[in-house]
């Protein structure tokens, strides 16, 4: 049998409605509390509270206090901060097993369109048919859109990535999310010379012979001079680099 999940039951907007008001309250608050605070019936707000102790907006109990991120996340929606309440999403999405699983079902198919996913996540979640249950899978599905996990394209519902996953716990990251701390060849940072053990290149030497038939007598000896003085002091490097340890 189908696990149950508790889905919202309601539409994205009084969902938002009921994190500000519990997050505006910021005490142990009843259903009375929120519904005067947001006007939005005692019903609707217990209809949903289940759904946010799932994700981890409100702390468990009789009367609900928000938690950290739910406190961020009302503040964020208050003041319309859009950034920030992508953010919020994108980290409770991956915190919340259920979440991250109607993502994972969305990859494996290579995208799926809004009725069949609102479907899955009914499905997924072991709720009965009803209207509630169609209004709280598409609230669902916003939810994942706006944290950036999800993503409409070409009439279709794909996976995206949020932008904050990249960066995060990075010391140093490019915009294209790679970390240049652990990409920097770490022979390059420690290796007193470099050159002489990795040889990135190499060096090419055109020598142009200017003499006259007087000094042909002498040049093959001249030259040889010349190769030889090159290659002491290349000889000398790399002694020195095999003294160093390198």
């Amino acid at each position: 049998m189908t696990e149950q999940f508790k889905l919202p039951g309601s539409s994205i907007e009084e969902l938002n409605k009921i994190i500000m008001g519990y997050a505006s309250l910021d005490k142990p608050s009843t259903l009375g509390d929120v519904s005067t605070a947001t006007s939005v019936s005692e019903t609707t707000v217990s209809r949903n509270s289940g759904f946010l102790v799932s994700i981890g907006v409100l702390d468990p109990g009789a009367k609900k206090t928000p938690t950290e991120i739910g406190r961020r996340l009302g503040t964020a929606l208050t003041h319309e901060v859009d950034e920030e309440v992508q953010q919020t999403l994108a980290e409770i999405v991956s915190e919340t097993d259920f979440l991250k699983s109607i993502v994972g079902a969305v990859r494996i198919r290579r995208g799926m369109d809004e009725r069949s996913l609102r479907s899955h996540i009914a499905f997924s979640a072991g709720a009965k048919k009803h209207a509630h249950t169609r209004a709280g899978a598409g609230t669902v599905v916003e939810i994942l859109k706006r944290s950036g996990h999800l993503k409409d394209e070409d009439g279709m519902i794909v996976v995206d990535s949020p932008s904050h996953t990249i960066a995060k716990g990075t010391a140093e990251t490019s915009r294209s999310g790679i970390d240049l701390d652990r990409a920097r060849p770490k022979s390059i940072e420690s290796s007193a010379f470099p050159y002489s053990t990795l040889h990135p290149f190499q060096i090419s030497l055109s020598v142009e012979v200017k003499c006259t038939s007087d000094e042909l007598d002498t040049l093959g000896e001249r030259l040889r001079k010349v190769v030889d003085d090159f290659g002491k002091n290349s000889g000398a490097t790399d002694t020195d680099a095999e003294n160093s340890g390198e």
